[in-house]
């Protein structure tokens, strides 16, 4: 009995562990994206995975994970999971402040990764 109360503390141990580690990653993404604020006319000069931030409105929802953004100096598709957008309670024609990683592929157009987004005030 003594094993398994041991065992179920050290796997609690790592789970808060690793919630803490991912919050912290959160909180370093974030201040990178807020140092480098950018127009979707500039993320072609950018490489793969680079944090961003850019401030616009969501056009419309494509499919599933997939809108169209515009900031005024173009279009690019934004890649967001449901409880991203959901927990902002954002909708197509919102002005949007948005943190996401440059996503570059050999198959689509480069897109953004979204990993917050707030309406705009």
């Amino acid at each position: 009995m003594n094993k398994y109360r041991i065992a179920w503390v050290l796997v609690g141990s790592l789970a808060l562990s690793a919630h803490a580690l991912a919050q912290q990653d959160v909180i370093q993404t974030t201040q990178q994206a807020e140092q480098h604020a950018v127009h979707v006319a500039d993320i072609k000069h950018l490489a793969n995975a680079d944090v961003v931030q850019l401030t616009g409105t969501l056009v419309k929802h494509l499919n599933l994970d997939n809108y169209e953004f515009n900031d005024g100096t173009g279009l690019i598709l934004l890649e967001m999971n449901e409880k991203t957008w959901k927990a902002a309670g954002i909708h197509a024609g919102d002005q949007v402040h948005i943190d996401a990683e440059v996503a570059k592929h050999s198959y689509k157009p480069t897109g953004l990764h979204v990993l917050k987004i707030e309406k705009a005030t």
